[in-house]
């Protein structure tokens, strides 16, 4: 389970995030799409799955190339699971 706490420009996010809120999850990412700036913070973010990074990599390549993406806090379990992956080259 997670939460999600808008702070101007930044969606922070906090807890866990897996298959089980993948519907929630992508509905407040679609809810970012019409801007040109996505921040989001994951320092309290401290795992998610398979599932959760898939839907993330697949929304960060749909963006349109004048938005900017990014990442501006890492919990460092999140930051490991990045890093082990490679995913890290698409997300931060």
């Amino acid at each position: 389970m997670f939460n999600v706490d808008k702070k101007g420009d930044v969606y922070k996010f906090s807890g866990e995030i897996d298959i089980y809120d993948l519907e929630e999850f992508h509905r407040i990412l679609d809810e970012l799409l019409p801007k040109e700036t996505i921040l989001l913070d994951f320092k309290e973010v401290v795992s998610m799955d398979a599932a959760a990074l898939q839907l993330l990599v697949s929304f960060r390549k749909s963006l349109p190339k004048k938005s900017t993406f990014k990442i501006i806090g890492l919990h460092p379990s999140l930051e490991k699971i990045l890093t082990i992956s490679g995913l890290g080259r698409y997300l931060i």
